[in-house]
């Protein structure tokens, strides 16, 4: 037995003490009035005289005679419960002889059958006696030679105490036994007097961890399985607080459901059922006291799966708008504001308008696609058409960009059409298909900013609907945005990606880009060109945008080639040796237009690439002067920092030998930093010197860098088209590429 946390607020520890003591004390008190099942072995037992109708009075030991007779009077058996019974001989082969044809010859049987009768009646607290308790015979069972009642389930009654399997999901209260059965009962018809509180039903399971078994325990208490009075599961799984339990389970180290061995430790494991009595306004607080981030939406999820004809639909309904008005009074908004649509569809299945329109005003960006789908399966087109104040348009209308509103209306279009199935009718999916045209519609009208998704929905909308949308809505929408770089770079990317496909998608780039080509060269920007995309397709549409400007304006193609060079100069040189060869590649296919600003764009961006890439190649030092490094010293009387920086910019000395008796350590510090010396430590007999020697290591390093730039430059250079790179560099083309 135990209460919810939320029972204990406000009240002092020896108060909660005294209360759990009078609560046990009070159902300690209730008991059945007998057992629930009951056995016992009589005495005196007296024979029958078994008679059968055509066979006479049976003589016991069975003789073959009358087996034999016995078998044709008989039928197969059937075993099961109501609509369930069935004949099978694989679970049960038995014959079966009715009721009326047995008759028992011996008078003194019947007196005893009654002691047994009263005896029986005793036990199990039923009244009456021998009176208002009858023995009558239903049927007798014959099995033949050699068989045997094989085990098998005549009906399925929830009780598993093995901590390795679920416990069943059947757990009522009417599944209880003997005074459990009427503790529970009594417990919940007090609550329900009261009718502040309600009784729930769980398995309580309770680790022991033992580490390294036998040492130090640690304890670990949770309820699995908790269901209502009618057996609908509310949750799998809730931590609890000791301190809550009125009555602790036994846990001696003899009891227990088993034991799981681990590596470091050991899992003892009980497992025991509990009343649960908690206040009808915080069940749903006390059903999430889990924590887990998605605790919320999966109680919500758990509860709509309530069959509508359940006797307990109500009650779980109840629960529903609990979770939902809990949420929407007791938290922040905007903090929850993915949870707003689980909550607007919870609303809707159990059609409480109310919250449903709450959910809608208080949400800022739209529900998640999840729960816009969800609501598609569930509504109803004349719903849809007519629902007060318009919630559902406002529902998208939140939503702040077009392609969420586009993809919004899609989930909700595929949720009403999965669930409506060969059900709906031609006429309700045309109004849907207006009603969705209607929000894009709006939509296009209405928003206030675009976005780089939202060339995705233009797209699709410019395929999808007439013309007369187009140029209605689409095209005004472009209008409005032509100065968003974002938002105009990433339609120009979307309709040239298009353009690569098929002939197919031809209409729609024909249709769209023409509107944007004026200000896509302005507005270019390589970077967004690249950014996700693989170099070769990038490049092409580069150079696909190019040749589009190049054919209706010749001027803004060239303005396009500046920026395009303008742009190389800024970005990372990772980014520009990435994209360099694509993107001159590209270029170069147009050089046969005639046109001597392509040729001029090639030299220029490989002029570029050799100064920003390979850049200059590292001249070798003319002398031993090392002037540019400073050498940094905080020491107040330190006599060898001075030698060393008069030592460093000597032109004309490599090495020199220093004392290095007064401070080794710092000696050995300064000159191991220099990146163009090395020392040699030398002890004689006299003194410890350090000898210090300039070298061209730092020199060396970099001119081996330097190579290998300028090897990865020509091998990019050769596999540029040779035929038109000659043609654009002329007579410097063997200058260039020999990088002289």
């Amino acid at each position: 037995m135990m209460s919810s946390s939320k029972g204990q607020e406000g009240t002092s520890e020896h108060e909660w003490s005294n209360l759990k003591k009078r609560f046990l004390a009070r159902i300690s008190d209730v008991h059945g009035a007998g057992l629930f099942a009951t056995y016992r072995y009589f005495e005196n037992f007296i024979p029958s005289g078994i008679s059968v109708d055509g066979v006479g009075e049976l003589r016991l030991p069975l003789s073959s005679h009358d087996a034999e007779s016995l078998i044709k009077s008989n039928h197969t058996t059937s075993f099961g419960q109501k609509e369930q019974t069935i004949f099978c001989e694989t679970e049960r082969k038995t014959l079966e002889i009715d009721g009326s044809k047995v008759s028992f010859a011996n008078e003194g049987w019947h007196g005893w059958l009654e002691g047994v009768v009263q005896s029986v009646s005793k036990d199990l607290g039923v009244t009456g006696g021998s009176g208002g308790v009858q023995a009558k015979l239903y049927k007798m069972l014959l099995y033949e030679k050699d068989t045997s009642f094989n085990l098998h389930m005549e009906y399925n009654i929830g009780h598993v105490r093995n901590p390795y399997h679920k416990p069943s999901l059947q757990r009522r209260w009417f599944n209880l036994k003997g005074d459990d059965y009427y503790r529970t009962r009594y417990v919940a018809d007090r609550c329900k007097i009261a009718g502040d509180f309600c009784v729930l039903l769980a398995n309580l399971r309770k680790r022991i961890i033992y580490e390294d078994y036998g040492g130090e325990k640690s304890e670990y208490t949770e309820l699995e399985y908790v269901v209502d009075m009618k057996g609908f599961l509310l949750s799998t799984s809730i931590p609890t607080n000791n301190n809550y339990i009125l009555q602790q389970p036994p846990c001696s180290d003899s009891s227990g459901d088993g034991f799981i061995m681990h590596d470091v430790h050991t899992e003892k494991v009980y497992n025991v059922s509990l009343i649960i009595v908690v206040k009808k306004d915080a069940v749903t607080n006390f059903l999430l006291e889990s924590g887990r981030p998605d605790a919320f939406e999966r109680l919500l999820q758990t509860l709509q799966k309530c069959p509508k004809n359940r006797s307990d639909r109500i009650f779980i309904e109840e629960l529903i708008t609990q979770a939902c008005y809990n949420q929407l009074t007791q938290n922040c908004p905007k903090a929850n504001e993915s949870l707003l649509g689980p909550i607007a569809v919870a609303a809707w299945s159990i059609a409480d308008t109310t919250m449903f329109r709450n959910a809608v005003r208080l949400t800022t960006t739209g529900f998640d696609e999840k729960s816009i789908s969800t609501l598609g399966e569930m509504v109803c087109i004349p719903q849809l058409l007519v629902y007060p104040d318009h919630e559902f348009i406002e529902m998208f209308s939140k939503m702040p960009d077009l392609y969420r509103i586009c993809r919004g209306l899609q989930v909700f279009r595929d949720g009403f059409l999965r669930n409506n199935f060969g059900r709906a009718s031609e006429r309700e999916a045309q109004q849907l298909a207006n009603w969705i045209r209607g929000r894009i519609s709006q939509a296009l009208k209405s928003l206030q900013n675009a976005y780089p998704q939202d060339s995705l929905a233009l797209i699709e909308i410019t395929k999808e609907y007439d013309d007369k949308m187009c140029e209605e809505f689409v095209e005004p929408f472009i209008a409005r945005f032509l100065g968003d770089s974002s938002f105009l770079n990433a339609l120009a990317i979307g309709l040239l990606s298009l353009s690569q496909r098929s002939d197919r998608e031809q209409e729609v780039v024909s249709r769209l880009l023409p509107l944007i080509l004026d200000t896509a060269a302005s507005h270019f920007e390589l970077q967004k060109y690249f950014s996700s995309r693989e170099s070769q397709h990038s490049a092409a549409l580069v150079g696909a945008l190019y040749q589009q400007i190049l054919q209706s304006n010749r001027k803004k193609a060239f303005e396009l080639l500046d920026v395009i060079q303008a742009q190389a100069i800024k970005i990372s040189l990772d980014t520009l040796g990435q994209i360099f060869p694509p993107l001159l590649e590209q270029m170069m296919l147009h050089i046969g237009t005639g046109s001597p600003e392509i040729c001029e764009f090639v030299r220029s961006m490989m002029a570029l690439y050799l100064t920003r890439i390979v850049q200059e190649k590292p001249e070798k030092p003319k002398d031993w002067s090392r002037s540019d490094y400073r050498v940094n010293c905080n020491l107040s009387s330190c006599s060898f920092c001075p030698s060393l920086r008069d030592f460093l910019v000597d032109p004309d000395k490599e090495g020199r030998m220093f004392d290095s008796r007064k401070n080794y350590p710092h000696l050995q510090q300064q000159t191991r930093s220099l990146p163009f010396t090395k020392y040699e430590t030398s002890i004689d007999r006299f003194k410890r010197v350090v000898i210090v020697k300039k070298i061209l290591k730092a020199w060396e390093n970099d001119h081996e860098w330097w190579q290998r730039r300028a090897s990865k430059a020509q091998e990019v250079f050769r596999q540029l088209p040779q035929t038109a790179l000659k043609q654009c560099l002329g007579d410097q083309y063997e200058e260039i590429l020999g990088l002289r």
